[in-house]
């Protein structure tokens, strides 16, 4: 080094390992690129205390150009034209908070995020519109006017009609345009149904199975019936299915304005009954991704596979290229936890009640709850639930605990009335 800073000593390599909370410097010495002075280390001296989400939130937002262009150059890529271009997850849930969620008149909501094995992020989210009309099937079928106004209310919700089925193949993926090439018209949308709404191809890896009777299909029930009109009919278990108007066998049932905002792919069903409801929040909304194989088992499936004489190298690249390929958390899952982005939205707020426990509960946020949304207030210890039904003032006296966390939320250690009935869940 040149000036006249005191040169960082570099660790010695023995057999102790790093102990990062008395290790001086320690991450500036292991990321010297994002530290070419060796300091704002997580462990330097301050004038305030620093917490490493804090710490950790300001390095992912920080941007000169030079750190962060040596090594986040797929994130600068996205920056071209501004941080305020940028597309996340975040961004895009905030427009389905101001934008969706009116258009779709929803009275209540709730959605999460999910990531792949390939970092896409991916939403699960199930509302509740305020002008629906209420679904009688078997008053339904005895009927008809009720039934015409309800498929005619279920038509203007999702479609499955394809604008223009032989369109060329853009020369750019729609996917791949900056907000500012974005002109949200026909053209866009025809582009964005041909190349992302529609079930390409079937084979054994993503949706064939056998079904009953020892064939192959597609789990996703593709290629579909051209139908004309829209109708609700009964499905195998009794209950009623939609069947909507299609000119396209492989495409899936859409919102224009879902699609054209969301700007990927996206899969809309109206909910028609209870059992729907419960089928898709215990087998999409809570669903988790698989886990990855663990490091022995990769290498033994490749030395399985390998020929006895053939260079170790070989079977070594392999192992690292499966590797890389194999996360359990994603880079995007990450980068969204430690920006303390919630993992849901929701209308209303979750209350969990454990009468186990009286004692102080550790603080952490979760979902939209205002209380926790503070980074200071992380890791503080806090009165339990059953503590804070004690000590409620006077004129609360005569309200019940489950009455008290269904209607109130304590805040700024006072409690006050909320909008809408919470969700108490109690335990055990």
């Amino acid at each position: 080094m040149q000036n006249k800073a005191t040169p960082i000593a570099w660790p010695n390599i023995d057999s102790n390992p790093v102990n990062e909370f008395r290790t001086s410097g320690y991450i500036a010495r292991a990321f010297s690129m994002q530290y070419p002075t060796g300091n704002a280390d997580l462990r330097a001296k301050r004038v305030r205390d620093v917490k490493p989400a804090e710490y950790f939130q300001h390095m992912l937002k920080y941007k000169d150009g030079s750190a962060a262009d040596l090594h986040w150059p797929e994130l600068h890529k996205l920056m071209l034209h501004g941080e305020d271009q940028l597309r996340v997850p975040e961004q895009d849930s905030a427009k389905r908070r101001h934008v969706l969620i009116p258009k779709w008149n929803l009275e209540d909501w709730w959605y999460c995020f999910e990531w792949q094995h390939h970092d896409s992020a991916h939403i699960h989210d199930i509302g509740i519109r305020k002008d629906a009309p209420i679904i009688d099937w078997e008053k339904m079928k005895e009927d008809n006017e009720m039934m015409a106004k309800v498929v005619q209310y279920l038509d203007s919700l999702v479609t499955t009609i394809n604008p223009e089925m032989d369109a060329p193949v853009p020369d750019q993926h729609p996917c791949r345009k900056c907000d500012n090439e974005l002109n949200d018209d026909l053209q866009d949308y025809v582009e964005l149904i041909n190349k992302l709404q529609c079930h390409t191809r079937c084979n054994a890896s993503y949706c064939l199975h056998n079904n009953h009777a020892g064939e192959q299909s597609c789990r996703f029930g593709y290629p579909k019936e051209i139908v004309e009109h829209t109708f609700i009919q009964d499905d195998d278990h009794g209950h009623p299915e939609l069947v909507t108007a299609r000119n396209d066998s492989y495409i899936n049932p859409h919102d224009r304005l879902q699609l054209q905002g969301w700007h990927a792919n996206v899969d809309l069903k109206p909910v028609l009954s209870t059992y729907a409801t419960l089928q898709y929040i215990s087998k999409y909304a809570s669903k988790s991704e698989p886990r990855s194989e663990a490091f022995s088992d990769i290498l033994n499936c490749i030395l399985s596979n390998s020929n006895p004489n053939d260079s170790s190298l070989a079977s070594f690249q392999k192992l690292l290229l499966r590797t890389v390929a194999e996360h359990d958390i994603s880079a995007q899952e990450t980068c969204h936890l430690l920006l303390s982005i919630p993992l849901y939205h929701s209308s209303r707020q979750f209350v969990s009640l454990n009468l186990n426990k009286d004692a102080p509960q550790l603080l952490r946020g979760a979902g939209n709850d205002i209380e926790f949304s503070r980074i200071e207030e992380v890791g503080r210890t806090m009165q339990s639930l059953l503590q804070k039904y004690w000590n409620r003032p006077n004129e609360l006296e005569d309200i019940t605990l489950y009455q008290l966390y269904l209607k109130y939320k304590f805040l700024n250690s006072s409690w006050k009335p909320c909008k809408r009935e919470n969700i108490v869940c109690i335990w055990p």
